[in-house]
């Protein structure tokens, strides 16, 4: 449920008892779970020696299943490290041990993760295959309906890597999320059967069938109506959002964006603490998220009646950006004193000088978007240039720029100033513009946009600039 204070809480009472009784082997089971509590902080410093001792006590017993158990759990510190060969390492030895379906499961589940974000689908799907199998060998129980579920994730992304077997991968994490949601059904799980529901509906949306992916997503919602489960909520009304937008009901769509933005606010610090604990990042998650809302403003601006509502999702599209910014740099620097500072220069498009503009690059997977705000209000400028080409060309420039006998990267600096700027020129002319606030999205963040060049001189031999 992500309380984890109250979760560690309990197993250091649990502790405490274990340490008084002649059953050592409670003792490292707890030690395992404790130190997987604290791995969910995540505090890699604490749950490291807690982990040893369990696989201590489990050698000393010799507990081959336990021992299995915390090999896993030693995995999941190094892939928490960044230590991904290994982590791998310990996934591999503890498969090779005797282990209960459950801890089977959840090992070959976790060395599948590792290999597909390391792009190695043959070995993710021989990982799978042990998953899956171990799931099937479990009880019906809450365990096997979250066994199925993730197996069938699993192989719904394995999926996009191993094309030749998407249809029987697809067929399969078909099977497996409608057996998980009679499992769920049966116990009275509404989280798992939302779970089980929901993704079964994003199955339906990746194959277009978008009448019985929106008749799934809103059982998985009403699933845990008299629930609070804000981390499962935002996912559907997300999804929702995507559904209603490709059946052409962009106002709906724009409701329903919205509130999973609201309800994700609700849960934003458990979900990035998860995030870290897997190294998934934040704004892979969600990002996509707030893009596709501001991409959806931004359309309904472009077909507004009148100029005042055109403004009106303009900004929009700018303040869910910025929103997302905010999110990132509160879960980066573990500080919610980032809003208070941000929201003091929120009111900056208010109070900005008649020479002053402010430039909003939004990098979408299709185009770039330029958002530039100046004393008369804001304007959209379009290019057929996508996030990928504009990443490519921000590493290189990087990367050239550190070789400093060197000129090499001047080809992307006159390239990015081609895509940046160059299509707004003529606007800061006429505004007689002399300052430029330029925020950055992305891997733009990573260059200093001072360098970028025109062809004859710097961004900074023309403009006062500030980030």
């Amino acid at each position: 449920l992500g309380q984890f204070t109250e979760a560690i809480k309990q197993l250091e009472q649990a502790r405490a008892i274990a340490a008084d009784t002649n059953e050592p082997g409670w003792h490292a089971d707890i030690l395992n779970r404790l130190g997987n509590a604290y791995l969910l902080q995540p505090d890699v410093a604490t749950a490291e020696p807690l982990l040893n001792e369990a696989l201590q006590l489990a050698r000393s017993l010799q507990d081959r299943e336990q021992e299995a158990t915390v090999l896993g759990s030693l995995g999941n510190l190094e892939r928490t490290r960044g230590n991904d060969s290994g982590a791998l390492d310990y996934y591999d030895r503890s498969l090779q041990l005797p282990a209960t379906a459950g801890d089977l499961a959840r090992t070959a589940a976790s060395a599948s993760e590792l290999a597909l974000a390391n792009e190695a689908p043959a070995d993710a799907d021989g990982y799978l295959e042990k998953a899956r199998a171990a799931s099937g060998d479990l009880p019906d129980s809450h365990d096997k309906a979250y066994a199925l579920i993730r197996v069938a994730r699993l192989q719904q992304q394995l999926a996009d890597q191993l094309p030749a077997r998407r249809t029987a991968l697809v067929r399969s994490a078909y099977d497996d999320l409608q057996h998980a949601s009679r499992i769920a059904v049966q116990l009275g799980d509404a989280r798992a059967q939302s779970w089980a529901t929901g993704y079964l509906g994003e199955l339906y949306e990746s194959q277009d069938r978008f009448d019985e992916a929106m008749d799934l997503t809103r059982r998985a919602l009403y699933a845990i109506q008299d629930l609070h489960a804000p981390e499962l909520k935002f996912r559907w009304e997300w999804q929702q959002g995507r559904l209603l937008k490709a059946q052409g009901d962009n106002q709906a769509a724009l409701r329903s964006y919205g509130t999973a933005i609201h309800t994700l606010h609700s849960v934003r610090t458990e979900l990035a603490a998860s995030l870290e604990q897997s190294r998934e990042s934040y704004h892979r998650l969600v990002g996509p998220l707030y893009l596709e809302y501001a991409d959806l403003l931004l359309q309904e601006g472009e077909s507004a009646s009148s100029p005042e509502e055109a403004q009106r999702r303009l900004a929009e599209a700018r303040d869910a950006v910025e929103l997302l910014k905010t999110v990132e740099l509160q879960d980066y620097f573990q500080d919610d004193c980032v809003s208070l500072a941000r929201s003091r220069v929120k009111g900056l498009d208010e109070t900005l000088s008649a020479h002053t503009a402010v430039i909003y690059p939004i990098l979408f997977p299709d185009r770039t978007d330029l958002l530039l705000s100046t004393s008369d209000g804001l304007s959209r400028h379009t290019l057929d240039v996508t996030a990928e080409q504009v990443t490519s060309e921000v590493l290189d420039f990087r990367h050239k720029l550190e070789k400093r006998t060197t000129r090499q990267y001047m080809r992307a600096a006159r390239r990015l100033y081609d895509w940046l700027i160059r299509p707004i020129e003529q606007e800061l002319a006429d505004h007689d513009i002399d300052t430029l606030v330029i925020v950055p999205d992305a891997a733009l963040r990573t260059v200093p946009m001072a360098a970028l060049h025109d062809g004859r001189q710097f961004l900074i031999n023309k403009y006062a600039l500030a980030s």
